[in-house]
């Protein structure tokens, strides 16, 4: 078959190793691109030493029956191959330098997004950014911080962890330029209803979605009156059945309706 520019199929594998050995160039070459010549044998090491996907081993080590390393080389009687090895360690070297250089650049930028007059300590009070929304709702009106919860933690990069609730999927660390600190308004605190004997209490505001467990036994998401979206639980519904009677029916005519609404639009 004739090979094209899109549709390259007479040989398959030798063109996936052309775009390879082109992705490790450009981790050599200059920004002039004039010394890619002088940079192939570096990609070839590189490649030759790298794990294969398919035998899960290096193609020099299927070729050569063991392991061969560069580093830590002795000179040998060949100046050729001194001057050889001598150009990989100031290769790797002058690699590493960039690399160590690059972190500390990354280090900076990610420090410029950050206040310093803001300083977070144990016991503060922060709302956090969200990165995750509620599916089949828009983006564009989801809240952009969530919370509030305490700082129980801050270790020596200046990383919060929080007090989030243990069914909370979300790792419970994050980093200052993603919290901001909480002012208490009482017209927007949350209003957790109270029970003079037993103190806090859970009230249902309302059933969010279902779901049917692998044992058969079907789950609602309930909606805590008072407390915010990340306090959300899936509850059994004979337990909602027996503490809340009449809400998994109000959930039902909710959708009923919501289903009539639709078929109505579509025709």
């Amino acid at each position: 078959m004739p090979s094209t520019a899109f549709h390259q199929q007479t040989n398959g594998s030798a063109e996936r190793m052309v775009k390879t050995i082109n992705q490790v160039l450009r981790c050599y070459i200059n920004k002039k691109q004039n010394d890619w010549v002088d940079q192939i044998w570096r990609a070839e090491y590189a490649i030759n030493h790298s794990t294969s996907e398919a035998y899960q081993t290096t193609p020099i080590e299927i070729c050569q029956g063991q392991v061969i390393s560069l580093k830590g080389h002795k000179d040998t009687p060949c100046d050729a191959a001194n001057s050889y090895l001598e150009a990989l360690d100031t290769g790797l070297q002058i690699f590493h330098d960039a690399l160590t250089m690059f972190r500390y650049k990354q280090a900076d930028k990610a420090q410029e997004r950050r206040n310093p007059d803001i300083e977070f300590k144990v016991g503060d009070m922060v709302m956090y950014q969200r990165r995750t929304y509620t599916k089949n709702l828009s983006h564009k009106l989801h809240s952009i911080w969530r919370g509030p919860y305490e700082i129980l933690e801050v270790d020596q990069f200046k990383n919060c962890r929080l007090n989030s609730p243990k069914h909370h999927c979300r790792h419970p660390v994050f980093a200052q330029d993603m919290l901001q600190l909480y002012h208490d308004d009482p017209e927007h605190k949350r209003r957790v209803p109270q029970d003079e004997d037993e103190g806090e209490r859970y009230v249902i505001h309302r059933i969010i979605d279902h779901r049917l467990r692998k044992d058969g036994q079907k789950e609602y998401l309930i909606q805590w009156k008072g407390y915010d979206e990340d306090d959300n639980t899936w509850e059994l519904a004979e337990v909602i059945e027996k503490d809340a009677p009449g809400s998994i029916e109000d959930y039902q005519d909710m959708l009923a309706e919501v289903q009539a609404y639709v078929m109505m639009d579509m025709d």
